[in-house]
């Protein structure tokens, strides 16, 4: 489990640990029922196994009692939630998970809960750093079910705001290059993305993959492929 591998952060819960929770407590919440947040959370915990604590509980639930009063809680029927897509993009399989694919009558909205702690200020920045992603999503959905999305949405569960931006044909024209050219840098070995500036190379980095060793930034390093691969 991801809480055996990941060291206890200065906040509580580790960062991978307090997401992979609240996106199990998301899953699980039927807005049409009468939901008992807490005993989900206290599921969810032992699911994880995490000692469901008071003050982890109490953690955990400042983000979820909030987003149970909000217009995205009482619209989750609407739409699948946990959706797993493989797509075929020329010769190569890229497989994801999509948070929730939204459904407005005729209308497809990606919406993807992120639990990262950040402040509201920041929130555009935050948001902007994971465009490609929900650009991958939409058009994975669109390869499959043959319908254009309308817009991604990334809602923040610790401010509870979100970002939503239409998907339009620039978008969708600008993403599909911008992958296909990730995907020969990652055919060529060539790990080094110009004007990329990794989030481990902070010293508050959380990531688990980097903490652990296992991401391809730390894997680079030791990799003999003719390249000066270095954290600037």
């Amino acid at each position: 489990p991801a809480s055996q591998i990941l060291p206890s952060s200065s906040h509580g819960l580790p960062a991978n640990v307090r997401g992979s929770i609240i996106h199990s407590v998301i899953e699980n919440l039927k807005p049409d029922t009468d939901n008992n947040i807490h005993e989900l959370v206290r599921e969810q915990c032992l699911t994880h196994e995490i000692i469901p604590t008071e003050s982890i509980c109490n953690q955990l639930l400042k983000s979820l009692e909030p987003f149970c009063n909000s217009e995205l809680y009482h619209d989750l029927a609407n739409g699948e939630r946990e959706l797993k897509f493989d797509w075929m993009l020329g010769n190569h399989l890229i497989t994801g998970k999509i948070d929730w694919l939204r459904t407005n009558g005729d209308k497809l909205e990606i919406v993807d809960f992120k639990t990262d702690r950040v402040q509201e200020n920041e929130m555009e920045k935050r948001a902007n750093s994971y465009s490609l992603q929900m650009t991958a999503y939409a058009l994975a959905v669109e390869a499959a079910r043959k319908k254009p999305v309308h817009q991604t949405q990334l809602h923040f569960m610790d401010i509870q705001k979100s970002q939503i931006v239409p998907f339009n044909d620039e978008r969708r024209s600008n993403g599909k290059k911008r992958i296909e050219e990730i995907i020969g840098r990652i055919i060529d070995s060539d790990f080094i993305i110009e004007g990329f500036d990794p989030p481990c190379c902070n010293a508050d980095c959380t990531c688990p993959y980097h903490l652990n060793g296992l991401c391809w930034l730390d894997r680079s390093k030791s990799l003999d492929v003719g390249k000066n691969l270095k954290v600037q």
